[in-house]
């Protein structure tokens, strides 16, 4: 059995380390071989002992936020790269995790953009809008979802709405 403490440590219920804490770990292993990088090296260079590269590769200790953005710029590559090719069934083992299942729900179920050929166009127009005009029409079509899920009852504008904040969001 798992304790309280390993679960908020972001292990499994099963005590297995977290798979986005493995994912991570392999996507810094996979960086620092292409760049024919040591562990000893890496570890020099961040501060830290090998053991610890070696902890963070394999999932088994967490990487803080700091040494991630500290990794990033060490091996050349932006935050992001870290969180490269996840596939569905992890982030779903992910999510299973949190206590709120409305957000899981939404997260995984509802905002599927890829399939959704409605919004990918709608997010294709507005990249072609100037910068300066992204904002403003934004702001306005939200308001519009939000009034139009406030009169006519029908919860699915919400989550419209919800898919459309979370894809526009990583456009700015």
């Amino acid at each position: 059995m798992i304790s309280k403490r390993q679960l908020a440590r972001g292990r499994m219920p099963d005590g297995q380390p977290n798979p986005l804490d493995v994912h991570i770990g392999n996507r810094l292993r996979l960086r620092r071989v292409y760049l024919g990088i040591t562990q000893k090296d890496l570890a020099t260079l961040a501060g830290i002992s090998h053991q610890q590269i070696q902890q963070y590769e394999i999932g088994g200790n967490r990487i803080s936020a700091q040494r991630l953005w500290i990794f990033s710029r060490l091996l050349n590559v932006p935050v992001g790269f870290f969180f490269e090719d996840m596939d569905k069934e992890m982030i779903a083992k992910v999510f299973s995790m949190l206590p709120v299942s409305d957000f899981r729900d939404l997260c995984i179920d509802e905002c599927k953009i890829e399939e959704r050929s409605d919004i990918q166009e709608l997010v294709s127009a507005y990249m072609r809008l100037i910068r300066s005009r992204r904002k403003p029409l934004a702001e306005c079509f939200l308001r519009l979802i939000d009034e139009i899920s406030r009169t006519s009852g029908h919860e699915g504008e919400v989550s419209l709405r919800a898919c459309l904040v979370k894809k526009l969001a990583g456009l700015k």
